[in-house]
């Protein structure tokens, strides 16, 4: 029986999962059981790494899936997907909560924008945003990584933005094309000069942010023609 659901991404869950346990979210169990039942997964993962290192053949475990695999991503997959923006509610007895969904409104709010500037936008796990554009010397490509400002601590935002961008130009793009690959940060809101200059000075990451539902950007931005050039 297959506890993770029916839907493709839930069916991949279930067909990677060594065990698994369900509880019914109005019998939360408590923390002496989760302890208990995490140290019985444990156990299982070990016994699992341990048929696995003595498989014929387990040196695929840490060989890199991209070596012996160059096909291009299907067309249909190179296009931007936006995802719902509305609120929605999550109910956890005894209490209900609800979540927003203000990094998709951004994300969807800049595709909107990039588009207009004749970006070619799409969605590529886990990057949020994928711009490229034809240029005279070949394919200008950024990857964008949206971040929202909670409660006015752009600090905290700016260096998960720094992180992810480049964690993901160096894991998932080949040694000899990552310094052509552009790097972009976008916030729901203005982060302040000073963590503007550290990204665009110091990293060389453009930087986008909403001003009042409009797209502004540095100057690195405006010279990679991220954002339309401000009137003199």
């Amino acid at each position: 029986m297959n506890h993770f659901g029916t839907g493709t991404r839930q069916r991949g869950y279930a067909a990677g999962s060594i065990a698994a346990k369900t509880y019914r979210l109005q019998e939360e169990p408590g923390d002496a059981e989760l302890s208990r039942d995490l140290r019985s997964m444990l156990r299982i993962l070990d016994s699992a790494a341990s048929v696995l290192d003595d498989a014929t053949g387990a040196a695929w475990i840490n060989s890199d899936p991209r070596a012996d695999d160059n096909r291009p991503m299907p067309a249909s997959m190179r296009r931007f997907v936006p995802k719902s923006s509305d609120d929605y509610t999550v109910e956890l007895a005894p209490r209900t909560l609800v979540k927003t969904r203000l990094h998709e409104a951004v994300v969807n709010d800049l595709e909107r924008h990039a588009h207009a500037l004749s970006w070619a936008v799409t969605s590529e796990h886990p990057i949020d945003l994928v711009l490229r554009k034809p240029t005279g010397t070949g394919e200008a490509q950024c990857i964008v990584e949206v971040k929202t400002v909670k409660g006015g601590r752009a600090v905290d935002a700016v260096r998960a933005a720094i992180g992810q961008l480049l964690t993901y130009r160096f894991q998932l793009f080949e040694a000899e094309i990552r310094a052509t690959i552009l790097l972009v940060a976008a916030f729901s809101e203005d982060i302040g000069p000073s963590l503007r200059q550290l990204l665009s000075d110091e990293l060389d990451i453009a930087v986008l942010w909403l001003d009042d539902r409009q797209w502004r950007g540095c100057e690195l931005a405006e010279r990679r023609k991220l954002v339309r050039p401000r009137s003199i």
